[in-house]
Order: structure tokens, then C-alpha cells, then sequence
């Protein structure tokens, strides 16, 4: 791994886009499948829930089971 040198690298050089951004082996490509992984992930569970907020029903839910009667306004 290279040592930063203060000194000798100015300001233009570390704003250097194509220097910064050059393919430095395969850790580097897997972070970015991390990361594009994680963003499609919550793409995903965002549009199911929107999707499931969207589709319920409006109004009272009465709901009936082992543990009692439940009523709930939407």
C-alpha cells in the first residue's frame, strides 16, 4: 500500500478524478458489487413496502384468532 506524502502532493492531485477512481485489483471490485448489492436491496424492500401500504385495505380491520378479537383503523 502507498504512503501519502503531504509534501509532495498537492492540492490538484488529490482531486485527480481518473487517478482516484483506477482499478486497483479485486478488493476494489468487490466493494463496488457490495455496495450496488446493498442499493438494489433496499430498492427492493422499498417498493414492497410501499406496494403493501398501497394495496391495504381502507377503513376498520376486525381481526379474530387464538389470542382474542382485534380491532384496527387503517
Amino acid at each position: 500500500m502507498p504512503e501519502w506524502d503531504a509534501a509532495r502532493i498537492g492540492v490538484p492531485d488529490l482531486l485527480d478524478l481518473p487517478a482516484a477512481c483506477r482499478y486497483d485489483g479485486p478488493m476494489k471490485q468487490n466493494t463496488l458489487y457490495l455496495i450496488i448489492g446493498a442499493l438494489a436491496v433496499a430498492v427492493i424492500a422499498l417498493g414492497v413496502y410501499i406496494f403493501r401500504e398501497e394495496t391495504k385495505p381502507k377503513g376498520v380491520e376486525l381481526r379474530i384468532d387464538e389470542t382474542g378479537i382485534s380491532v384496527q383503523e387503517n
